[in-house]
C-alpha cells in the first residue's frame, strides 16, 4: 500500500468526501434539511481540513481506498476525518498506523472523538466488532473517544 501526503484536493476527492458525508452523516452539519446547505458546510469543512491538518491518501488504480486527516500532538495523532473503501478500510487503516508510527516513533497512538449522532449505536457496534484494536471510552459528560495504540 502506498500512502502519500497531499496538500490540495481534486474535484473527484471533494465529490467522494461529500458523498460519504451525505450518506454516513458523521457530523451534524451533514444532516441539515437543505441538501445544498449541507454540501456548502461539507465543502467548508474540507477546506478547513486542508488548511489545518496533515492529510494522507491511498489510491489504487485511481480508486481512493483510504483518506485520513490528522492533527499531530505530543500525546498522539488526532484523527479529524477518515474514510475509505468499505472492504479495504480496516486493512488500510491498520497499515497506515503501523507505517506512521515507524516514521513518528514518539507518537503514542491515534485517537478520535466521536461526534456523530446519526446511527451512533450502529457505528460503535461496528467499531467493537471489526476494530478489535480500538478502545472506546466514554467520560462522565458522555464524550466518546476511540483510541488505537
Amino acid at each position: 500500500m502506498n500512502f502519500k501526503p497531499i496538500k490540495t484536493y481534486s474535484k473527484k476527492l471533494e465529490s467522494k468526501i461529500i458523498n460519504y458525508c451525505l450518506k454516513s452523516k458523521p457530523y451534524e452539519f451533514c444532516e441539515l434539511p437543505s441538501r445544498n446547505l449541507a454540501i456548502l458546510k461539507i465543502k467548508e469543512y474540507i477546506a478547513f481540513l486542508f488548511s489545518n491538518c496533515e492529510i494522507f491518501i491511498c489510491e489504487e488504480d485511481s480508486i481512493i481506498n483510504f483518506f485520513i486527516a490528522l492533527t499531530i500532538k505530543e500525546e498522539g495523532a488526532i484523527i479529524d476525518f477518515c474514510f475509505g473503501d468499505e472492504i479495504k478500510m480496516k486493512t488500510c487503516f491498520a497499515e497506515f498506523r503501523r507505517l506512521f508510527k515507524q516514521e513518528h516513533p514518539k507518537i503514542l497512538g491515534f485517537y478520535s472523538e466521536v461526534t456523530r449522532k446519526h446511527k451512533l449505536k450502529s457505528y460503535l457496534s461496528y467499531l467493537r466488532r471489526y476494530n478489535k484494536d480500538a478502545e472506546i471510552k466514554v467520560d462522565n459528560n458522555g464524550k466518546i473517544t476511540v483510541y488505537w495504540r
